[in-house]
């Protein structure tokens, strides 16, 4: 029996279809993962609708939303810091 538990931290700024992607391919992972945070960090190509729509359907999926773009380590440490 595994007992890992296993969190993911994606961070994203208006890359909607590699942020399916990579969510896509995260979730067929070997290690199930016990959640996947998202930070948007103030994208303005509808990932923010996307991520409500993908989160209502699958609780393990959390996003986090910036109102600026912070960058990529400013979004990892909100991710982090949310986990």
């Amino acid at each position: 029996m595994n007992t890992n538990k296993v969190c993911a931290v994606v961070v994203t700024y208006n890359k909607i279809d590699l942020l399916k992607e990579c969510i896509s391919r995260l979730e067929k992972q070997t290690f199930l993962l016990n959640h996947l945070i998202v930070v948007d960090n103030a994208s303005t190509d509808g990932t923010g609708d996307y991520l409500d729509q993908i989160s209502k359907s699958n609780s393990s999926v959390i996003p986090i939303y910036l109102l600026n773009n912070i960058g990529g380590a400013g979004g990892f440490n909100a991710g982090i810091k949310s986990s």
